[in-house]
Formats: structure tokens, C-alpha cells, sequence
């Protein structure tokens, strides 16, 4: 066997072939970019929950690759610069990133408030839990008394 074949696919050697996988890769985390925003309109459907995590390893897998190819294009910036057709593609894809990173803007506002939004609603959960009355049971006497003591959340901690 030789080398290539070890490798699950060759990674792209021109300008030309580094330009079209990364439009590739661009396009495809914009889908998922998109998608998971439109998800995060509405968060009472939890059926969009496990989408969004099952999401997360692609987006990750795309984010890196398309790292890789900028870097890939920024060493190559001498060749793209002096052809004129890789120049144009190279402008639309840098347009085109652009737009992507507004989608990755808005993306990264919906998850922070998301995040923001469940993190309040646990806080005011233990809030109430911690602020409601003492418990009471019943003392040897028959008569009603108050434990004091601390009171075990769901969480296991102490109140």
C-alpha cells in the first residue's frame, strides 16, 4: 500500500483547489449555522435539542477545516494575487465570509441567550426551593414543630 492510500482524501494543492473546497466547506457550515439559528427561534419545541447538539460535532469538523483552508489560501496569497479569475473567486469567497460571519454573529447571540435564559430559570428554581417554608413534621408530643436544619435540593446541596 502505498502512502495516498492510507490517507481518507487528499487535501487540495492549487489555489484553484484550495479556493473550491473551502466555498465547499463555507456553504456547508452556513447550512448548519442557519438551521441551528432557526432551531434556536423556538426554543419551546424540544424536539430541536438533540438537533442542535447532534450539530455541534459537524459544525466543530467544518470550523476547523475551513480554518485550515484560509491558512492554506493566505500562503498562496502571491499566485491568487497575479491571476485575475483566482483573484475574482478569492473576492467573492472573502464576501461571501463575510456574509457567513454575521450568520456566525447572530448564531453565537441566539446561544448565549439560550444558555443565558436556562441559566435564570435554574436559578429562580433553587431560589424558590430555598426560600419556601421549613419543613414540618410532627415532635413526640403530637404537636406541629419546624426543622431548622438545612433542606436538600434537587441538586444535592445544602439550603
Amino acid at each position: 500500500m502505498t502512502m495516498q492510500q492510507h490517507m481518507p482524501e487528499q487535501a487540495p494543492q492549487t489555489p484553484l483547489e484550495i479556493l473550491t473546497e473551502a466555498k465547499s466547506t463555507l456553504t456547508s457550515i452556513k447550512g448548519l449555522v442557519r438551521g441551528e439559528n432557526a432551531a434556536l427561534q423556538n426554543t419551546r419545541n424540544k424536539q430541536n435539542l438533540p438537533l442542535l447538539e447532534a450539530a455541534l460535532p459537524e459544525k466543530k469538523k467544518l470550523s476547523l477545516r475551513l480554518e485550515r483552508l484560509i491558512n492554506a489560501l493566505k500562503q498562496q496569497r502571491e499566485s491568487i494575487q497575479s491571476d485575475a479569475e483566482l483573484k475574482a473567486a478569492a473576492d467573492a469567497f472573502q464576501a461571501d465570509m463575510q456574509a457567513f460571519q454575521e450568520d456566525a454573529i447572530k448564531n453565537l447571540n441566539k446561544l448565549r441567550a439560550a444558555h443565558k435564559l436556562r441559566a435564570d430559570f435554574i436559578g429562580m428554581v433553587k431560589d424558590t426551593v430555598m426560600k419556601r417554608d421549613a419543613s414540618q413534621t410532627y415532635g413526640a408530643s403530637g404537636s406541629m414543630s419546624e426543622n431548622t436544619g438545612p433542606t436538600r435540593t434537587v441538586m444535592g446541596k445544602s439550603v
